[in-house]
């Protein structure tokens, strides 16, 4: 009884260590990055990425989210600028917490984590999604790999998707979500992906990615983003005999 205890004890630890959120500036409250001239998000206010100062606006723009990638590629805005950032404007009782928000079609924002992939895990995502008004949509993604270092609105051609979870408001018609957003208030979009032996995901990096889909009319804000990993069977078989070995030493 009492090495299964110690061992039960070692599994708990494991446990609390492993089901932690391992992204970091998850609720993107963290200070803006910004560039020379710039300066960070007030409250009530909302502001775009931008790299260039000769680019308008630049002085009222940020360059990027700490530890959360994006693409500078952008049609409408010109080349080193992106219609997305960060936003202080109240949106579902938010008050004057910062979220991220995303304006372009077919743009994502991404973190790769330090998280090598192996055989049994299970990756526990979850973030929450504003939709601003009518006929906007989206997605949150989990992948195996990295976005493209040219264009990280894509992966790199060695990347797997892992889950797929689409999300839009209850008029929209270029896909079926798998989870309508009510507008106006925050939606909690989930999702989970177990890899399973052989998995070409195996070794690659765990990387959580969201993005509006083309068409989107708006701004979709994203806020509160979770990301767990929860071992093998292996890995707790492992465990529960170093409690074993444990309690002997202690004897």
């Amino acid at each position: 009884m009492r090495c299964s205890l110690a061992a039960l004890l070692v599994l708990t630890a494991a446990t609390g260590a492993l089901a932690q959120n391992i992204l970091f500036n998850p609720d993107f409250e963290d200070p803006a990055v910004l560039n020379t001239g710039q300066a960070l998000v007030g409250v009530g206010e909302q502001k775009t990425f931008a790299r260039d100062d000769s680019i308008p606006g630049y002085s009222d723009s940020i360059f990027g989210i700490q530890d959360w990638i994006h693409s500078w590629a952008d049609v409408g805005f010109g080349e080193g600028s992106r219609d997305a950032g960060l936003a202080r404007v109240d949106f579902g009782g938010s008050g004057e917490s910062q979220y991220a928000f995303i304006n372009n079609w077919d743009t994502r924002l991404s973190q790769v984590t330090s998280h090598g992939i192996a055989a049994g895990e299970v990756f526990n995502a979850s973030i929450y999604v504003g939709a601003r008004g009518a006929n906007q949509g989206g997605r949150v993604q989990l992948w195996a790999g990295v976005p493209d270092y040219d264009n990280p609105d894509i992966f790199d051609a060695s990347a797997v998707l892992l889950a797929d979870l689409k999300v839009a408001t209850g008029d929209w018609t270029d896909f079926t979500p798998d989870l309508v957003l009510d507008e106006g208030v925050w939606n909690l979009a989930s999702l989970s992906v177990t890899i399973p032996d052989g998995s070409s995901a195996i070794g690659l990096p765990l990387t959580m990615s969201f993005l509006t889909s083309g068409g989107s009319w708006g701004a979709l804000n994203f806020d509160a983003a979770s990301l767990e990993v929860v071992p093998s069977a292996g890995t707790w078989a492992l465990a529960a005999i170093a409690g074993f070995f444990v309690f002997r030493r202690a004897r």
